[in-house]
């Protein structure tokens, strides 16, 4: 209780803000803060939290930005024998504020990260109660997601301290939803990803509330992502029937379908056809088709306006672009900027930025350049870098940006094409040919994704 500094709500109206009230808050200011909520009469107030044992919920340092209240056992039992049907939610949380964000805040984070830095792993939980519990039993690297799936902004706090999440979401089918979106997102950002296995009908909190033994033991014998499913899909559905197997083939499809790794993708594929009795040519076909699913679905990520011609504004930026690392070319250290373009092959639209670049690279002055529109163009370039060198906040990184964007847009080019090439040789019958298209086109897409969570400033967007 005392290092997550739980607290209790009286089952008051006006507790909270009377009590801050005397120590000179201003009413406004506490229903900001997401602790007191103004009456319908438009002049009363009263506390938002009431009846509730208090979840402090901080920032990454430690700093309270806001809080979970559930409710008292004693308090929900008298509401389910009240004749009104009027229940309150078991838990209430602070609603968005200024200061608290709930995707970007993950409960017990302050708590648990120099443990998720030793032990390599962090062990991701739904609610605060089942954090709290987890830390009680010694699992020191817990966090909670507060009843939602997992965020992008929580996942790369998490990214930072560990390439390992390990899920313990409950089994209802609230906790089983949340679970499949946050293991893709958690795919979508390379983790690697491994599940308790929790008692049906039972979260973490009723676990370790009856063996805390049995909570550390599964935190042990947690499993891969694909072998959960497996089991549960074999467990679920009877493999014996038609039906069966086409509901196990929809669960584990789009976990086969995601794997990178082609050695690793062969096993699952090979014991799946094994207990399901088909051929292997069969899941085989099942899980191809799974993966031109998800390359659809990242086109839509990766390059949402290639589907047709390239739009200007899509022209324009890349000129943009092409303008700004070129000036920013002139007017940086060369040693710099080779570091950055080393291994990089950068493709100009524009050709006279093009002959420009070839020509910097190779060593050639602007007084050896043709009396053409091009010297004029290095000295306005020229110009516009030394502006930005000296007024950026860190031209340096500018032209980091620049370099990765324009990489970006090259890639986006490669994969609509290649996905256009696929989609050929498949109306042609070269299935081999598709085959190795496909893979290449995963691996392009690693790329793109890889460059995408570089989070950076965009020079010209």
């Amino acid at each position: 209780m005392h290092i997550f500094r739980l607290g209790f709500a009286p089952a008051r109206w006006d507790f909270v803000v009377s009590s801050l009230v005397q120590k000179g808050f201003q009413k406004e200011e506490i229903a900001q803060a997401g602790l007191a909520i103004r009456g319908q009469d438009g002049s009363s107030w009263y506390d938002r939290f009431r009846g509730r044992i208090m979840f402090p919920i901080s920032d990454a340092a430690g700093h309270v930005v806001g809080f979970g209240g559930r409710i008292l056992p004693e308090i929900a039992e008298e509401q389910e024998r009240r004749q009104d049907g009027h229940q309150e939610a078991k838990y209430i949380n602070t609603p968005q504020t200024p200061i608290y964000d709930k995707s970007r805040v993950l409960y017990g984070f302050a708590q648990a990260k120099q443990h998720i830095r030793i032990n390599g792993a962090a062990i991701v939980v739904e609610g605060y109660m089942d954090c709290v519990m987890s830390h009680q039993a010694g699992v020191l690297h817990t966090v909670a997601v507060s009843g939602t799936a997992l965020s992008i902004p929580q996942l790369t706090f998490l990214k930072r301290l560990t390439p390992l999440l390990i899920f313990a979401f409950d089994t209802d089918d609230a906790g089983e939803s949340a679970t499949r979106r946050s293991l893709e997102l958690a795919s979508s950002q390379e983790l690697n990803r491994k599940i308790i296995l929790i008692p049906s009908g039972k979260d973490p909190a009723d676990t370790i509330k009856e063996n805390p033994g049995a909570w550390l033991d599964a935190v042990k014998k947690a499993e891969d992502v694909v072998s959960f499913y497996f089991a549960k899909a074999f467990f679920r559905y009877n493999p014996e029937t038609p039906e069966g197997k086409k509901q196990i083939a929809s669960l584990l499809l789009p976990f086969l379908g995601a794997l990178d790794d082609e050695i690793e993708k062969a096993h699952w594929v090979s014991v799946c056809a094994g207990k399901l009795r088909v051929p292997e040519e069969a899941v085989w076909k099942a899980v191809r088709t799974q993966e031109k699913k998800e390359m659809s679905k990242k086109e839509g990520e990766m390059f949402p306006i290639m589907t047709r011609a390239r739009s200007f504004s899509e022209s324009e930026r890349q000129n943009l672009l092409e303008e700004r690392l070129l000036s920013l070319l002139l007017v940086l250290p060369k040693e710099k900027t080779d570091m950055v373009l080393e291994g990089k092959t950068i493709i100009f639209e524009n050709p006279v930025f093009a002959s420009l670049f070839r020509r910097h690279r190779l060593g050639i002055d602007s007084e050896e350049q043709s009396s053409d529109d091009t010297g004029t163009s290095r000295g306005v370039l020229a110009l516009k870098g030394e502006i930005v060198r000296d007024h950026a906040e860190n031209p340096e990184e500018e032209f980091v940006v620049c370099v990765r964007e324009l990489e970006k847009m090259q890639l986006r080019k490669a994969l609509y094409v290649l996905r256009n090439a696929i989609v050929s040789k498949e109306a042609t019958g070269e299935e081999e040919a598709a085959r190795i298209m496909l893979a290449e086109f995963q691996t392009l897409s690693q790329r793109f994704r890889a460059l995408t969570r570089v989070h950076t400033p965009n020079p010209a967007a």
